[in-house]
């Protein structure tokens, strides 16, 4: 039997007969909120930046697997309850409770609203196949998820990419990414530099090449210069 936390405070939603989950989950949000989120909120808003550090304590409070299905590992949380813990976040910090939205909605899309859509039983077992795969990343290694449809990635339904955002340094790159803007293309090289919630996936089928050009001073190179074209025009087949 469940014991009942007696809440210390008024949630966002007000008093509500709320379940035994549902005041757990409102007093750790609420308890995250005032400790931690609160005194960062005008930080991100300064530096246009995502919350990174919120979502590591998301991640260790267990909240970014809050509705994956208690079978899958996580907190089988329903909607009722992700709109009372996200508002109690969203009270403390706007932007960690609307990128956490969009994570969460992920996690119920492929389960619980998923498992109102009528399908065959082959489609129910591929569907379940997949979606297992990546509540374990949730789960697991605390990967963040968000919605495709803002992408434009979805070419095998007849739409076009479309660049939402373009930028040149590879960090920031990865911090769009992370910010649930997208997927991009980076060095394979780039994952030796793991970021909380990016996944680095290579790509199979054809490498893709790019011709590189290396410019320097005409006359003579200094020695360390004619060793490093020299190391380019091993690696690149450069003549």
């Amino acid at each position: 039997m469940e014991t009942s936390i007696a809440l210390n405070f008024t949630p966002s939603v007000g008093d509500l007969p709320f379940t035994p989950q549902q005041r757990s989950l409102l007093s750790l949000a609420h308890e995250l909120g005032r400790t931690k989120f609160s005194p960062r909120a005008a930080q991100w808003d300064r530096e246009a930046s995502f919350p990174f550090a919120n979502y590591d304590d998301l991640r260790d409070a267990g909240l970014l697997a809050m509705c994956v299905p208690e079978k899958s590992g996580g907190l089988g949380a329903d909607y009722a309850t992700y709109m009372m813990v996200a508002a109690e976040i969203g009270r403390f910090c706007g932007v960690t409770a609307l990128t956490w939205n969009m994570h969460i909605c992920s996690t119920m899309w492929t389960g619980v609203l998923a498992d109102g859509i009528a399908m065959t039983p082959d489609e129910r077992a591929e569907h379940e196949r997949r979606r297992e795969i990546h509540f374990a990343r949730v789960v697991k290694a605390g990967a963040i998820y968000a919605q495709p449809f803002s992408e434009g990635s979805a070419a095998a339904a007849g739409f076009t990419p479309r660049v939402a955002q373009e930028a040149r340094e590879l960090d920031t790159l990865i911090a769009l990414v992370s910010a649930g803007l997208g997927v991009t293309l980076v060095p394979a090289s780039a994952a030796r530099f793991p970021r909380p919630g990016v996944m680095f996936l290579p790509l199979a089928g054809e490498a893709l090449s790019f011709r590189l050009v290396a410019l320097r001073r005409r006359g003579l190179a200094p020695p360390a210069v004619r060793s490093f074209l020299e190391v380019l025009y091993e690696v690149g087949g450069g003549d």
